[in-house]
């Protein structure tokens, strides 16, 4: 349209660049979740788990920008850094590309966990979980041997119950902005509160279901109850150790970058040599308190601005 008469109707768009020097959050959540989900196992099913964080991997690989994201259940949070400038910190373009990013990856890799071909035996759930837990101690692979393995691993996987696609999923997305990393963390903080208090609830009701209860029944049996509450039904009824629940569903999922020394092979000498590469970990544990921040200070690190530019671009 440059040039043309119709230049004019640009100017009736809104401008949506958000203030500079603020973290920015685009929050990820599913809509019409309960039905799409409806033959998941309950009450939490690894596959669906699994699913998500593929997305907001493939989201933060995709955009380099992103420094940290967390997700529950149907939802995703990520972090852009308060010194990015990407697509000139407009919120709407930011907004809208994280999430159709995650939608469309989402669709992308809905048979990759649901798929008759593709889904894992409870012994491989375990070894996976297990080499996970393990990541950190163990000297880690370039990031394409990674998936040669897991594309090795599908071939293995037996078949299993497939879930169809009932419908096209879709989500939706809002950005929140954030003055400081006090209430930056306290935002994360209080998505994993509602991580907690989500799962306690659900591995109650479905306990009480399987124990021959009716919807309606342990909903009533659950009303007004406290966290402590909960414990003891789970404990003195059920024998369960709340606390023994997959950290995936207690905590949710937290994915970040970090850059680590990897050795590679040169194919013309047969040397082995070393580069520093941004990989992405996946971790399931509490982020309230300040033993994983201390760990990754990169993380909400602000990055300082190079005085020697400042100078010349104030002389200038």
């Amino acid at each position: 349209m440059t040039n043309s008469i119709y230049e004019y109707v640009r100017k009736f768009e809104k401008d949506d660049s958000i203030m500079r020097s603020t973290w920015i959050v685009v929050r990820v959540d599913g809509r019409n979740f309960s039905n799409l989900t409806k033959n998941w196992e309950k009450p939490f099913d690894a596959r669906g788990g699994r699913l998500m964080n593929k997305c907001a991997c493939e989201v933060m690989r995709s955009i380099g920008d992103i420094v940290f994201a967390y997700g529950h259940s149907d939802e995703f949070s990520f972090v852009f850094p308060r010194e990015t400038t990407i697509f000139q910190r407009r919120s709407s373009k930011i907004m809208s590309t994280v999430v159709s990013l995650f939608t469309s990856n989402f669709v992308h890799y809905w048979d990759e966990e649901f798929g008759e071909q593709n889904q894992k035996t409870e012994n491989q759930k375990e070894q996976e979980q297990e080499k996970e837990n393990e990541l950190e101690q163990e000297q880690l692979q370039e990031q394409e041997q990674e998936e040669e393995e897991e594309n090795e691993n599908k071939k293995e996987r037996v078949k299993q119950q497939s879930i169809k696609m009932p419908f096209i999923p879709s989500f939706d997305a809002r950005v929140i902005v954030y003055p400081n990393v006090e209430i930056l963390r306290d935002y994360f903080s209080w998505r994993q509160v509602d991580c907690h208090i989500n799962c306690l609830y659900n591995t109650c009701f479905y306990a009480l279901l399987n124990d021959g209860l009716s919807n309606n029944d342990a909903t009533l049996l659950l009303k007004d109850t406290y966290s402590s509450d909960k414990n003891e039904l789970l404990f003195t009824r059920f024998g369960l150790n709340y606390n023994n629940v997959d950290p995936i569903e207690r905590k949710g999922s937290l994915i970040y970058k970090k850059k680590v020394k990897i050795q590679l092979k040169r194919k013309d000498t047969n040397e082995y040599g070393t580069r520093t590469k941004n990989l992405i970990f996946v971790e399931h544990r509490d982020l309230i308190q300040d033993t994983f921040w201390n760990e990754y200070p990169h993380i909400l690190e602000v990055k300082k601005k190079n005085k020697k530019s400042v100078s010349k671009r104030r002389q200038k």
